[in-house]
């Protein structure tokens, strides 16, 4: 683990989290997602994705709260969770074009006002919702309409 005092640690650094115990933590959002998946078989508006995102980190906070750095798992990580899934969903022909794309370090700093921001330390919905709205506003001045196909077409050029 890298030693960065900017780095949300994802488990507590107190604590020596075993094998086992981040076996359960994977288990659960794998649990999570395959839940959530069904909703994502026809277009899914804006707000219930971000629900879903606070769905996620609520349920990783209630059911992981004691090995999780401060008890939480923030929107950044939700985002990502979710938004990873569905691309990898998307991309097997499983589901449709999801409404976002991942929000990460590479992705952020396509937009200059977001060079700074961590998609680790993302805390709240609204922070992750004006990313997003300035990621959309960025790559339509490019001509893209849609979030997911510009990052994967930009991932399939590196």
């Amino acid at each position: 683990m890298r030693n960065d005092p900017l780095c949300n640690r994802r488990y507590r650094p107190d604590l020596l989290i075993d094998a086992d115990q981040r076996n359960k933590v994977r288990q659960s959002l794998k649990e999570l997602m395959r839940g959530l998946v069904d909703q994502y078989q026809w277009e899914v508006a804006q707000v219930a994705h971000c629900k879903n995102i606070e769905l996620i980190c609520e349920h990783m906070e209630t059911a992981h709260k004691t090995v999780l750095t401060d008890g939480k798992f923030l929107v950044g990580r939700g985002q990502k969770v979710l938004n990873l899934f569905l691309k990898w969903q998307w991309c097997l022909g499983e589901i449709p074009e999801p409404p976002h794309c991942p929000l990460d370090s590479i992705v952020l700093w396509q937009v200059p006002e977001l060079r700074s921001v961590r998609w680790t330390t993302i805390a709240t919905i609204g922070n992750y919702v004006d990313a997003i709205d300035a990621l959309r506003e960025n790559i339509g001045r490019s001509g893209w309409r849609s979030l997911a196909k510009w990052e994967l077409e930009m991932w399939n050029q590196k």
